[in-house]
């Protein structure tokens, strides 16, 4: 099993909701996962009524990509199931590469319900958010700009941050 240490800074105040800058570290040597450079904006991805729209989520949110045959993408939306407990998800949109029917299923299956969504192309998809594997989360702004992200499977903890940072 591979060893992560992460460490979270608190590098600023909004109102009553903490900027978080996410950085982890494994056998692999270390990764700075905050990018903050990056963007959602102008990034487009075909919902489950196959309708192409923003991935951008209005006014800040959270995006987890998620492979639907990862492992531990699997572990990781369990937890969130378990850590949701019925708390509203309406700021997370997830994305499968492998098609949003089988997203639906899985999701479906542990009770998960958000925004649900699929890559118009993987590669391009992956390559434009300097994604490297499955699950990422991302958390963005309300410009879209993305100020965090974590790759690989979540813990307790960062289920417990990304649902309370939905509200």
């Amino acid at each position: 099993m591979r060893s992560f240490r992460i460490a979270l800074l608190l590098i600023g105040l909004a109102g009553s909701s903490a900027i978080l800058v996410a950085v982890r570290t494994s056998h692999r040597g270390a990764e700075d996962v905050a990018k903050p450079t990056r963007s959602l904006v102008g990034v487009t991805v075909r919902d489950a009524q196959h309708d192409v729209r923003a991935l951008a989520p209005a006014g800040g949110g959270a995006v987890l990509v998620i492979s639907a045959t990862c492992p531990h993408c699997r572990a990781t939306l369990g937890q969130l199931a378990s850590g949701a407990a019925g708390a509203s998800l309406a700021h997370l949109q997830i994305v499968t590469p492998e098609g949003t029917e089988l997203g639906a299923r899985l999701l479906d299956s542990l009770g998960i319900h958000a925004a649900l969504s699929e890559p118009l192309d993987r590669q391009a998809f992956m390559r434009r958010l300097k994604l490297s594997s499955t699950p990422s989360l991302l958390y963005a702004n309300a410009d879209g700009s993305v100020r965090a992200t974590i790759v690989g499977e979540l813990s307790k903890a960062e289920i417990a941050t990304l649902v309370s940072s939905l509200h």
